[in-house]
C-alpha cells in the first residue's frame, strides 16, 4: 500500500512538473511579473509578500517584483490591481479585511472581491492573542467572560479601530459567550497597548508581531488564542475552544488574488509556484518569526475561505448591527 501511494506521489511531483513546463513553454512569464501589496513597505504581509517573490524570481528566470501601493484602507492598491490586465503579470497581496469585511461594511466600494478577482492563495494565517495586562486580574479567558456577566457593558477591549478584524474578533466572542462588552476603539497600537497595560481596557485581540515587545518585556500576557490548533511557540496558551469557547471561528489572512478573467490554467500554475515557495523550509522559519503561520492552499480552498468568511462577517455584523461612517 506504501508503494503504491508513494508512485501515486511520484506521479503527482511528475504532473506538476510537466504542467509547469508546458505553461512555461506556452511563455509565462517572459517579462517582469509584479506582486501591488496593499500594505506598508516593511509590514508583515509585505515581507512575505517579498520572500514568496524572491523565490518566483529564481524558479521563473523572470524578476518579481513586490510594490507597495498602502492607503485608503487598501482601496489603492485594490483598484490598482482591477485595473490590471489579466493576465497573471500583476498580483494583488490584501487582507481578509481588505476583501471579505469591507465590501460588507461599505456601500460604496470601488470594488467586489467575488466579482472582480480570483483566488490564488493564501500566504498566511495570523493567529490573534487574547492579551491582558500581566499585571491585572484576568488569567483566562474564563475570568473575561465571568466579569463580562457580572457586569454587563463595563468590561472594555481595545481595537484599532470600528470593523477592524480585532474589533469583529471580539464581537464574535461577545456573541459566542451571549456577553456584552464595552468597545474602545484606537487609531494606532501605541495607545491601545498603553490602555491594556494600564488596566484601562481589560482585554484585546493582538497579532503576535504587535504584542510580542510588550509580551517579551513581561507587560502583556496571552490567556488564549484564535489559531484552530495549538501554537508551537505558546505550548501552554490555549486555543479558544480549550479555552471554553466552543465555535469560536476567526482568523486573520492575508492572500493573493488576481483579475476575475485570469485564465484558470495560469492561476493554477501561479498558485503551484508560491505553495512551492511557502514549503521551503527556511520560508517557514521566516514566515513564523514574524508571528504567522504559512498557509499553502489551492485556488478552490482559498476560495471556500472566502465564501465562508463573507458568510461569517455578514451575519456577525448583521447581528451587532455594526455601521461604520460612510
Amino acid at each position: 500500500m506504501r508503494d503504491c501511494f508513494h508512485s501515486l506521489a511520484t506521479l503527482g511531483v511528475l504532473f506538476t512538473a510537466c504542467f509547469s513546463a508546458s505553461l512555461n513553454a506556452q511563455g509565462f512569464p517572459v517579462k517582469t511579473v509584479k506582486i501591488t501589496s496593499a500594505y506598508p513597505s516593511g509590514a508583515g504581509p509585505d515581507l512575505t509578500s517579498r520572500l514568496i517573490a524572491e523565490r518566483l524570481t529564481r524558479y521563473w528566470g523572470q524578476s518579481v517584483v513586490v510594490e507597495a501601493r498602502p492607503g485608503g484602507n487598501g482601496v489603492i492598491a485594490i483598484e490598482a490591481a482591477k485595473k490590471s490586465a489579466p493576465d497573471g503579470y500583476e498580483i494583488l497581496v490584501a487582507g481578509g479585511g481588505h476583501l471579505v469585511i469591507n465590501p460588507v461594511l461599505f456601500r460604496d466600494l470601488p470594488y467586489d472581491m467575488e466579482r472582480d478577482f480570483a483566488p490564488v492563495v493564501t500566504m498566511f494565517q495570523a493567529p490573534s492573542m487574547l492579551t491582558v495586562s500581566a499585571s491585572g486580574p484576568y488569567n483566562s479567558l474564563g475570568d473575561i467572560l465571568a466579569a463580562a456577566r457580572a457586569k454587563p457593558g463595563q468590561v472594555a477591549f481595545g481595537t484599532q479601530y470600528i470593523g477592524s478584524t480585532q474589533h469583529l474578533g471580539g464581537v464574535i466572542i461577545e456573541q459566542l459567550s451571549n456577553t456584552k462588552m464595552l468597545h474602545v476603539a484606537f487609531k494606532e497600537n501605541a495607545p491601545l497597548f498603553t490602555a491594556l497595560i494600564n488596566g484601562d481596557t481589560a482585554w484585546s485581540l493582538t497579532t503576535i508581531a504587535t504584542g510580542q515587545p510588550f509580551y517579551k518585556s513581561g507587560k502583556v500576557k496571552y490567556v488564549a488564542h484564535t489559531n484552530r490548533t495549538p501554537l508551537a511557540a505558546f505550548p501552554k496558551v490555549p486555543t479558544m475552544e480549550q479555552a471554553g469557547l466552543p465555535g469560536m471561528n476567526f482568523s486573520v489572512w492575508a492572500g493573493m488574488v488576481v483579475p476575475r478573467a485570469t485564465p484558470p490554467d495560469r492561476i493554477a500554475f501561479i498558485s503551484r509556484d508560491i505553495n512551492r515557495a511557502m514549503a521551503e523550509p527556511d520560508f517557514q522559519e521566516k514566515v513564523s518569526a514574524l508571528g504567522f503561520v504559512a498557509e499553502p492552499s489551492s485556488p478552490a480552498n482559498f476560495d471556500a475561505l472566502i465564501k465562508s468568511d463573507i458568510k461569517l462577517y455578514t451575519d456577525v455584523i448583521r447581528r451587532g448591527n455594526i455601521k461604520v461612517d460612510q
